[in-house]
């Protein structure tokens, strides 16, 4: 049976463990998690908007639908939460490791999200809309169809990463590296790209126009009927 609110707060007063626990559903907004190991918690529909979680193990928890907006959350080990459509909307996060994550439709708009880990993590259709991601880490994420719309992606590694129709439209990508990617028909429209590293990689059909791209270079890159300016990119082409 889940725990409710009364019984986590007994819990963490207490010291008594959360591993594992059945969190499903419950009220705990508000609530300060730091230091706590909530490994393998069931946290599913669980509200913890504006909770506090300071060096918090969540690792291999589930938190589908789970909302996390407005929380503070700071240098966590979160590897393989089941987080798809949780949301995170306006949340501080910082050096939280989300490595090989599900968070397939899950919410950032708003969020700060300072050298976050998601290397490997499945973030398919989630959406990063005006959030800060700077020096973050997507390598060998998957983040088809993910909205980076107006964010900050200041020196952030997209390595290897898929990236298959995303939307960077506006996005700042300043000193951002994007090694081999395979981002074929997505969105760049009015990018920043000063100073970005990108090297090889795949953008078929890709969108560029409006983006500044003055400062940086496509070797080997495959450009064929991607559009810079009123341009079209042949394969191979720095243009």
């Amino acid at each position: 049976m889940a725990m409710n609110r009364e019984q986590v707060i007994a819990a963490l007063a207490s010291g008594d463990s959360l591993r594992e626990s059945d969190l499903a559903g419950a009220d705990l907004r508000g609530l300060d998690f730091s230091n706590q190991d909530l490994s393998g918690a069931k946290l599913d529909g669980a509200l913890f908007a504006r909770a506090t979680f300071h060096r918090t193990r969540l690792r291999g928890a589930s938190a589908k639908s789970t909302s996390f907006d407005l929380c503070v959350i700071r240098e966590g080990d979160w590897s393989e939460l089941e987080g798809a459509s949780a949301d995170f909307g306006h949340a501080y996060l910082e050096r939280v490791r989300l490595s090989s994550a599900e968070l397939v439709g899950a919410v950032f708009a708003g969020a700060s999200i300072l050298g976050v880990d998601f290397s490997g993590a499945e973030l398919v259709g989630a959406d990063f809309t005006d959030a800060d991601l700077a020096q973050s880490d997507l390598s060998n994420a998957n983040a088809e169809r993910a909205r980076f719309f107006n964010s900050i992606l200041t020196e952030v590694l997209f390595s290897e990463t898929r990236l298959l129709s995303a939307d960077f439209e506006a996005a700042d990508l300043t000193r951002a590296v994007l090694e081999e990617v395979m981002a074929d028909r997505t969105n760049f429209r009015t990018a920043i790209f000063e100073d970005a590293k990108l090297r090889g990689g795949s953008f078929v059909g890709s969108d560029f126009r409006g983006a500044g791209l003055t400062k940086s270079s496509l070797p080997g890159a495959n450009l064929q009927d991607a559009v810079f300016g009123k341009h079209r990119g042949e394969r191979t082409q720095d243009s």
